[in-house]
């Protein structure tokens, strides 16, 4: 009964695990593009794809060729819905950007599970989902603008 009663009080608290030890990086070759171009049209992809551009960045150099911000993520986690806060990086040389993303912390309201390998094994579902956002900056700098003749 005692052990009932730990978990429960344990399944009822919100909890929040910091996830900060793992970065997925991928590089995208850019050929032509100024460092100027790419940080311009990477800060429109921020914009477009997240639903506030400016509650997401925290930090924008053109010079430096750097930006940096936070974005969270609803997720579904085995005991309820997680939400999930990572940081995002854009470092930008001529002709190529690192996009670089980095889970922060995984909080749940009714699943408290601290494990290692209940995080990790978020963390590898996660993955996935940051190869979806790595496919659709590459795909956004990849692409052509278009021109309105209006």
């Amino acid at each position: 009964m005692k052990k009932l009663c730990l978990l429960f009080a344990f399944i009822v608290g919100c909890a929040s695990v910091s996830v900060e030890n793992t970065v997925y990086r991928k590089v995208v070759e850019l050929p032509g593009m100024t460092q100027g171009a790419i940080f311009n049209k990477s800060q429109q992809w921020i914009a477009m794809s997240f639903v506030s551009g400016k509650a997401v960045t925290e930090y924008a150099n053109a010079s430096e060729g750097k930006i940096i911000g936070n974005f969270t993520q609803n997720k579904m986690i085995v005991l309820g819905v997680g939400t999930v806060r990572s940081k995002i990086e854009v470092d930008i040389k001529p002709g190529r950007a690192r996009l670089s993303i980095t889970p922060i912390s995984i909080r749940w309201g009714n699943s408290p599970a601290e494990s290692y390998d209940f995080q990790q094994s978020v963390i590898d579902d996660l993955h996935e989902g940051y190869q979806t956002i790595y496919g659709k900056y590459s795909d956004y700098m990849l692409s052509k603008s278009k021109k309105d003749n209006w």
